[in-house]
């Protein structure tokens, strides 16, 4: 495997990795002190917007390159399920 693959995998799965630790704390916060405060909540949903979304398309992305190796990462089957 090159540099370049080993580093888009790399990427990918930290980018993955964390959006989905990051949900899994913001989960756990919740249920154990039943949400957000008012100012806690605006900082959540600002800071985490990015994280979270670029984790969700990473996790696409690995799914796509796993069933479909030969897939481009902007093609549409990675662009259309994550837009619908």
């Amino acid at each position: 495997m090159s540099t370049v693959a080993k580093l888009l995998i790399g990427v990918t799965l930290a980018g993955t990795t964390l959006g989905l630790a990051l949900l899994a704390v913001i989960a756990r916060w919740s249920r154990r002190r039943g949400g957000f405060g008012p100012r806690a909540s605006v900082w959540v949903r600002t800071v985490t917007v990015v994280p979270l979304g670029l984790g969700g398309w990473l996790l696409g992305v690995l799914l796509i390159w796993t069933v479909g190796p030969d897939d481009f990462v902007a093609s549409a089957s990675v662009i259309v399920p994550g837009r619908a």
